[in-house]
């Protein structure tokens, strides 16, 4: 996929009931869940991702799903994507605990599941990445300053 993860831009749109628009690229919109868990002893940030996928967005990923030789049944029925992440704002990483691709039809097209949160490593937050458009949007709906 092209370098869409820097294209995020804040311009309101209409969002779904439970979900916060974050931002969205030609590709797709991100959202997060307003059921967020904020862990402030920790400093972590525990909440769901919806992406929604553009016409243009479906096309990118069955192309990097047939690069990758993986399976695109239904694939052009793409309709979004959850993740659950785990955000750890004062170390500025994130982990992506468990989520799913969806059709339109609401049929799971495959997902992941961790089990183990500790299995999972931390990844750095990249400027200007989904992750870090994310944060920054969480970090202040939420008020929370980084130390």
């Amino acid at each position: 996929m092209s370098n869409f993860w820097g294209k995020l831009f804040k311009k309101k749109t209409d969002s779904e009931e439970g979900w916060v628009y974050v931002g969205q690229t030609d590709e797709f919109l991100v959202y997060y869940d307003d059921l967020t868990i904020i862990n402030r002893d920790l400093k972590q940030i525990n909440v769901w991702i919806k992406i929604v996928f553009t016409n243009k967005g479906i096309k990118s990923l069955i192309n990097d799903r047939k690069n990758q030789g993986l399976d695109i049944t239904n694939w052009n029925k793409l309709s979004h994507r959850r993740d659950k992440h785990l955000y750890d704002y004062d170390n500025y990483k994130f982990k992506i605990l468990d989520g799913a691709h969806y059709s339109l039809s609401g049929e799971i097209l495959d997902f992941y599941d961790t089990n183990n949160e500790s299995n999972i490593e931390w990844i750095n937050i990249l400027p200007e990445s989904r992750g870090d458009i994310i944060l920054i949007k969480l970090l202040e709906d939420y008020n929370i300053e980084r130390q």
